[in-house]
């Protein structure tokens, strides 16, 4: 008795095949996800192959001032948009708390105006604190009407970070590396 794979999981032969792409040249892009390497540069390795395979299309990155991302970045060659965020402290320090809700809040209205001025079709979101502005302000945008860009989050961790498990809720696609 042969067993075969389930139809979403990749086996080898299907690897081997040539699988055509769409053309998605004149397509904007919008990756976000930082404060640390492990979500940046997963972010970073999905826009190259996309770049690769479709080199008609625009890429822009949005992440948090003096994090890797602000460095990492540039020298991949994509442009940059520096945004307020901070990581969710304990609720039981109300000024870190408070800083918490003032650079979130501060960061949704920078990447409220961000998403309407690039107006991407496609958001890829890696996780960490950097990229809850981006998904909070889409999430608003597309309550409005006002974007219908596609959301793909992607999890590069064995364990979801929480803004990951919230922002999964409301992504179009979610992508994992480890099952």
């Amino acid at each position: 008795m042969t067993q075969t794979a389930p139809k979403n999981v990749i086996t080898p032969r299907a690897q081997q095949e040539r699988i055509t792409m769409p053309d998605r040249s004149g397509l904007k892009y919008v990756f976000t996800g930082g404060g640390s390497g492990g979500h940046v540069n997963p972010a970073l390795a999905i826009a190259d192959g996309v770049r690769d395979q479709h080199p008609g299309v625009r890429i822009e990155y949005i992440g948090v001032r003096g994090k890797i991302e602000a460095d990492l970045v540039p020298k991949r060659g994509y442009p940059i948009h520096l945004v307020h965020a901070r990581g969710l402290p304990s609720v039981r320090q109300v000024i870190p708390l408070f800083a918490f809700a003032l650079a979130t809040g501060v960061g949704v209205l920078q990447c409220l105006w961000l998403l309407l001025r690039i107006r991407p079709d496609i958001v890829v979101a890696t996780g960490g604190y950097a990229s809850s502005p981006v998904l909070i302000a889409l999430s608003i945008l597309r309550f409005l009407r006002l974007s219908s860009a596609y959301t793909f989050v992607f999890e590069p961790n064995v364990i979801p970070g929480l803004v990951n498990r919230l922002a999964g809720r409301v992504a179009d696609r979610i992508g994992i590396s480890f099952i």
